[in-house]
């Protein structure tokens, strides 16, 4: 069996960026990764509880980077060093990193029935990306995966544009 988690990013700026990225693998791996995760936040907050800060509820990348929210008053350099203990839980894992995004004005323009709910669209349309990707690399051995992901890219495309042809109807 494998697991999958995505979440989205939204820029509300010009350009409206939009992008779905996560993980793909088999449920094992996923485990592991979720529990060398949660040990990693686990250590963090012992730290930070030491020296009076305010403790991580999760890790989130742009609150971290903006040095917001619970990532307040942090330095670049610890910044730095938690992003590479938590890149080191997924270092040398066999997963699928997938993302997928596109610019929301553009795909009005090419998708006009979808302006009312461009986000709603463009998170199904992302997440279809991701997944085909991810089929068509599968049965790729590891090594070969870079060569291939152009490919791959090629034929997501396609399937893409298969599955646009027709607009959904609300509730579809």
């Amino acid at each position: 069996m494998i697991k999958a988690f995505f979440d989205e990013s939204y820029s509300s700026q010009k350009p409206r960026m939009f992008v779905v990225a996560g993980i793909v693998a088999q449920d094992r791996v996923c485990d592991q990764v979720e529990a060398g995760w949660r040990a990693a936040l686990d250590e963090k907050n012992r730290e930070l509880e030491s020296q009076g800060r305010k403790h991580l509820s999760r890790y989130h990348a742009a609150e971290m980077n903006a040095h917001s929210n619970e990532f307040g008053g942090w330095s670049k350099a610890e910044t730095l060093l938690f992003t590479e203990k938590l890149l080191s839980v997924i270092r040398g894992r066999d997963i699928f990193i997938l993302s997928f995004g596109m610019i929301l004005d553009d795909m009005v323009k090419v998708f006009p029935q979808w302006a009312e709910d461009p986000k709603g669209f463009a998170y199904g349309y992302a997440f279809l990306g991701c997944l085909t990707i991810r089929g068509r690399l599968a049965a790729e051995p590891i090594s070969n995966r870079g060569k291939r992901l152009k490919c791959g890219m090629t034929k997501a495309s396609g399937t893409m544009r298969h599955w646009t042809r027709t607009p959904r109807s609300a509730g579809t």
